[in-house]
């Protein structure tokens, strides 16, 4: 379940970036790449593109140690495409802050076009920030969906542990279950408890299902009577 929940979860994140993706995406003539390659190299588009191919191809036909694999690999490999796109934001901002730079030589050169110049400093700087703020925006949604795809995990072992305690309690009363009214009934005969329990316990080894209870598991399913009425339910 946790293996799946993971490879929906990644094409939900990364299908609406990558759009259709094929196998001829990732290969071409040997000297005639296309056009966007480039971009998609330095972006990360190649990592999340594949991370996607994979994880289909897997929920689709993949065996379960293939999905096993795929639901360990592909998060790391849509992480190091997140990186990618990154950097690839950071060198935009580096390359609008050199302009920047330029733009500010130019208007120390061309006093009369001062002013001119420095409307394109200005705006040099504001693409500047905005290249920064969108890669720091990029980094931040990367950890906020890592965490977010911890907790659901979280959420689902803890959901699988209460309900597995729930299974072994439903296994121990069908198994016990009669035998603990029979040591009820017999203590509402009169009975002491330790007979009563000694009675119910030999029943139980004569069927066979009590020969290796615990001295704690007698005591839990056959209390003394000022406990009795908490066990049943």
């Amino acid at each position: 379940m946790d293996k799946l929940i993971i490879l929906r979860s990644l094409l939900t994140r990364l299908e609406p970036e990558v759009g259709s993706v094929a196998p001829t995406d990732f290969s071409w003539f040997a000297d005639d790449p296309p056009p966007e390659h480039e971009y998609r190299a330095q972006s990360g588009w190649y990592h999340k593109a594949m991370a996607v191919f994979e994880a289909r191809t897997a929920i689709e036909s993949g065996t379960e140690d293939e999905l096993n694999q795929l639901a360990s690999v592909l998060p790391t490999i849509e992480r190091t495409g997140n990186e990618f796109e990154a950097r690839a934001l950071k060198r935009t901002a580096q390359d609008a802050a050199s302009a920047a730079q330029e733009a500010a030589r130019a208007a120390d050169e061309a006093k009369s076009g001062a002013e001119e110049a420095q409307r394109a400093e200005q705006e040099a700087k504001r693409a500047a920030e905005e290249a920064m703020s969108k890669a720091e925006a990029v980094e931040r949604a990367a950890q906020e969906r890592e965490l977010a795809s911890e907790t659901l995990l979280k959420s689902r072992r803890e959901a699988g542990g209460k309900q597995r305690g729930q299974n072994q309690h439903d296994a121990s009363m069908k198994i016990l279950g009669p035998h603990i009214k029979k040591y009820h009934a017999y203590l509402a005969l009169g009975l002491h408890y330790l007979t009563a329990r000694k009675k119910a316990i030999t029943e139980m080894n004569l069927d066979g299902v009590g020969n290796n209870l615990s001295e704690r598991t007698i005591r839990k399913w056959f209390p003394k009577p000022k406990k009795i009425g908490t066990q049943l339910s």
